[in-house]
């Protein structure tokens, strides 16, 4: 595999330096036919100007009342007003001590770039020397003078009978309109270069990974089932629509009395598993609704119409790109021993996929590092638009690799006893807080049955109205009773949230930043069986409401 790569490495640089030198060559064919073409311009133009209208200037300001000086003038405006393409036309001559000064220009007297006769210019380019010197015409450029960057052709202008050069004809092109030329002429080779290279990486990125990702998820379902089967726990995978049983692990047959082939392609409701069937329906529902269902009490019928009693959970997941139900049955004479077995099975999967999360991070550093080259190879302001959309998308993925990162956490480690006023207090320390002040009026001793996670719950609850809560100044804790169960409400008094989005920020991907906070919140607490809602009032601060059970919360005893 690795020599593949390198080789696809290889290509790719070939192809770039292949692309980079056709491209300077075409741009500097182009730059010299543009210099040629430029001088025969300027010879065309110096053509109209005869030796008595220059041999008629003093090149001093009193040619400006010189009839002749106002009729070159003219001339000069004129051919400048006939190419779009020359910025400025000019005559100079050349002083006694060598100083070169301007006889006339194209600009108007008010102009801001005019020069006046007999003004010396300074900056004259090595070319003008030349031809003063040698009488052969050139060509200059880029180069800088007072009034901005240029590229020029320089005619000279010879008295034939004295053979002397008593002038020189200027004309001058912007050089950024002169590079900008060149580089819209090179931009279909530079961008066919960066495509097919683009093309190249791309299919051995892919290339790659889908070799990779075929190897993991091979790993992964060989794990997969090696855990599914040693597993003391009922295990089931069925199809979501009508629980047709596709797999089952050992203990289900053992457990139930059934042969593989008895179960394997019939339904839940053919080999009557369920005692209460209406229970059966209550658990498909749920799962379509929310995707889950935990710890539900279920009473099952062995093939001997023996009972068994059990812990039920059921999932959906993704095998092979298909949504199918995980079913796992926990025989309540047997929780402990499957209690420990299920977390050293999560241990292993969380490995796992914590090494995949690591592979598509490289990946994806490895295709923002390239498309940011590609974007700084790529001055055309018109595809930035495409660069954005594809950065958007690859740190659009990134936040879900970290959703499932923590989303791994939830569940791992055994829900216990927690001071709920120390939670939040420890949350508060956790968030940048700034100016907002935090009100915990939880009373203490009050505790609840949780999730260890449920501090993460706080700090995203508090963080989410420092970032969003606008005019907020004070988020508050407290604790109410409504129908015999404890209710946790932190509220504050920020914007609040609009009617139209209560349930929207619950969603994953929804809001301002990764959307992925308030949805984890929610699988957090949904682990004992905690609600978590928004009922507060658009534009009098968010109010969010935990709703504990009975049994998942306690104070402690007076005395």
């Amino acid at each position: 595999m690795k020599r593949d790569i390198t080789w696809w490495q290889v290509i790719a640089v070939c192809i770039l330096i292949a692309g980079v030198l056709l491209t300077i060559w075409s741009a500097q064919r182009l730059d010299q036919s543009m210099r040629t073409d430029l001088l025969t311009k300027t010879n065309i133009a110096k053509s109209g100007i005869t030796v008595e209208q220059v041999t008629a200037l003093n090149g001093s300001p009193a040619d400006l009342v010189s009839p002749g000086y106002l009729s070159l003038k003219a001339q000069l405006e004129r051919i400048r007003a006939a190419d779009p393409d020359i910025r400025f036309v000019y005559l100079m001559s050349q002083r006694a001590d060598g100083s070169i000064i301007f006889n006339a220009d194209s600009e108007p007297p008010e102009s801001a770039d005019y020069s006046p006769p007999g003004q010396v210019y300074t900056e004259a380019p090595a070319a003008v020397m030349s031809a003063f010197a040698t009488g052969a015409r050139a060509d200059e450029g880029p180069f800088t003078d007072r009034w901005g960057t240029w590229v020029s052709g320089f005619i000279p202008v010879t008295d034939p009978s004295t053979g002397h050069i008593i002038a020189v004809f200027g004309m001058d092109t912007d050089a950024r309109d002169w590079n900008s030329a060149i580089f819209r002429s090179s931009l279909p080779l530079i961008i066919a270069t960066l495509l097919i290279v683009l093309l190249v990486l791309v299919t051995a990125l892919f290339q790659l990974r889908n070799d990779e990702e075929k190897h993991r998820l091979e790993t992964s379902e060989e794990k997969f089932s090696k855990v599914f089967q040693a597993n003391p726990a009922l295990m089931i995978v069925s199809t979501i629509e009508e629980s047709r049983i596709l797999d089952v692990n050992k203990s289900f047959l053992s457990t139930l009395g059934y042969s593989r082939d008895e179960v394997i392609g019939r339904t839940t409701v053919e080999l009557d598993l369920y005692v209460d069937l209406a229970q059966r329906n209550t658990i498909l529902n749920q799962v379509r609704e929310t995707g889950q269902v935990q710890n539900m009490e279920v009473a099952l019928c062995r093939k001997n119409r023996d009972l068994l009693f059990g812990s039920l959970t059921s999932i959906t997941i993704d095998i092979s790109g298909t949504a199918r139900l995980f079913t796992a049955i926990l025989d309540q004479t047997e929780r402990k021993q499957a209690g420990d077995a299920l977390r050293q099975a999560n241990k292993k999967l969380n490995l796992l996929s914590g090494i995949t999360r690591h592979d598509i991070n490289n990946q994806l550093t490895i295709l923002m590092g390239y498309l940011g080259m590609l974007e700084e190879q790529q001055p055309d302001p018109k595809f930035n638009e495409y660069f954005l959309t594809i950065n958007t998308a690859a740190e659009r993925i990134t936040a879900m690799i970290q959703f499932t990162k923590e989303y791994d956490c939830i569940g791992v480690n055994a829900p216990f006893w927690q001071d709920c006023r120390t939670l939040v207090d420890t949350a508060t320390k956790q968030v940048h807080i700034g100016q907002v002040m935090v009100k915990n009026d939880i009373p203490a001793g009050f505790e609840i049955f949780a999730d260890p996670l449920i501090v993460k719950v706080c700090y995203n609850l508090m963080d989410n109205a420092v970032r969003y809560g606008g005019k907020i100044t004070t988020i508050r804790f407290s604790v109410l009773e409504r129908r015999g169960e404890k209710v946790i409400v932190c509220e504050d008094d920020g914007n609040g949230i609009p009617a139209g989005e209560k349930e929207k920020i619950f969603e994953r991907g929804y809001g301002k930043n990764t959307g992925l906070g308030l949805a984890l919140a929610r699988e957090i607490l949904d682990i004992t069986g905690i609600t978590l809602i928004e009922t507060g009032e658009p534009g009098n601060g968010a109010r969010f409401e935990m709703t504990v059970p009975k049994r998942s919360s306690r104070l402690p005893v007076p005395g």
